[in-house]
């Protein structure tokens, strides 16, 4: 099922189930105004946002860009939450590819929250929390980055690791035709028959045909892949 892109006005505008004594909805406009206010606090400037929805505008995933002296390569909190009971919210803290909006996260934050209890108060101590680990998540991507970027890749051994992630499910069929045209058209990075072909030009390759994932997906298939990438 499509993910599709909506607005802040969109967003805040789908109606919030009603709370049951098992289930206590996060409202996305509390989940914004935290987010923006604790920005505030923290002296980091929001550069961007946007908010990806499924069909049926029940499951959803925020991703918020910071301002940081690189142009290029710039701090993203990510949101997931759902008002089916689906997925429980939680927040990634990542990095963000400017050129192309690509993420990289390495790891969803630990104080995720099932929609139960008080789970909609204690969404302000959740985003207190990701807000301290924003940077150091940062700085510890960049030195992955790093790396990738050392690492040329032949054509084969990129064929070999598009095959690994087929076979492995790490993408599916419509990802994967994706995937193989940024390898031979991207205009942002390095094709895989250049001499300089890298695993950074792979991972951003990869990551551009996650933008299709559906919001249930969106956050574990980044997480998943940095994984893979960090043990080639």
């Amino acid at each position: 099922m499509k993910s599709k892109i909506i607005s802040l006005e969109d967003l805040l505008n789908i109606n919030l189930p009603d709370k049951t004594e098992t289930y206590t909805p996060i409202s996305n406009g509390v989940i914004h105004d935290i987010i923006v206010r604790e920005s505030s606090n923290n002296d980091i400037t929001i550069n961007k946002h946007q908010f990806i929805t499924n069909a049926k505008r029940n499951k959803f995933i925020g991703r918020y860009i910071f301002d940081t002296p690189d142009s290029n390569l710039k701090m993203e909190l990510m949101f997931k939450n759902s008002y089916d009971k689906s997925i429980s919210f939680g927040l990634a803290a990542g990095l963000n590819v400017f050129v192309c909006t690509n993420g990289m996260v390495s790891g969803e934050l630990s104080y995720k929250r099932k929609h139960t209890g008080d789970a909609d108060i204690n969404v302000i101590d959740y985003v207190k929390f990701s807000m301290d680990e924003l940077v150091n998540n940062y700085e510890l991507l960049k030195i992955s980055i790093v790396k990738f970027q050392n690492l040329k890749l032949d054509t084969n051994n990129t064929k070999l690791l598009l095959g690994d992630l087929i076979m492995n499910d790490y993408v599916n069929s419509e990802q994967s035709n994706i995937i193989k045209s940024e390898l031979i058209n991207s205009t942002n990075f390095k094709h895989y028959n250049d001499d300089d072909f890298t695993a950074w030009d792979f991972y951003n390759a990869v990551t551009e045909s996650y933008k299709t994932s559906n919001p249930r997906n969106f956050i574990n298939n980044h997480v998943n892949f940095h994984h893979f990438m960090e043990n080639i």
